[in-house]
């Protein structure tokens, strides 16, 4: 009797292969994304309205939404018969994302520069007087 090889073969859908490439491509997106945030809520701390590292990160983040909305998802949008739809359900979808991204750093900057730079801040707004 000849061995009967009962080997699944499973191959991946369209759909979640699809997901991968999704997946791969919006990590080096979101770094670059954060990394940019990172950098603007240190080099533009004292110049961001409010106080709290949070909400200044949050501010930041929702404003680079506005430009990431504008710059990729309303062109994308455009070619569909429904592009208003498209485009507001593209947009709601980025808004919890970049909402936690904006959180994450702005505990990560309080965390890690504590009260000091507050303190600053603070030096800084009471020279200018």
């Amino acid at each position: 009797m000849q061995g009967v090889s009962f080997k699944p073969t499973v191959k991946p859908s369209i759909q979640s292969v699809f997901i991968r490439i999704d997946w791969v491509g919006s990590l080096p997106a979101g770094m670059i994304i954060g990394f940019l945030l990172s950098f603007v809520l240190v080099r533009f701390f004292d110049k961001i309205p409010t106080k709290n590292p949070i909400l200044k990160s949050v501010i930041l983040s929702f404003i680079a939404l506005v430009i990431g909305a504008i710059l990729l998802e309303a062109p994308s949008s455009f070619g569909t018969s429904n592009a208003l739809y498209y485009f507001l359900f593209g947009t709601m979808l980025n808004v919890p994302r970049f909402l936690v991204l904006g959180i994450v750093i702005g505990y990560l900057y309080k965390r890690l520069h504590g009260s000091e730079s507050l303190r600053q801040s603070e030096l800084f707004a009471s020279q200018k007087i």
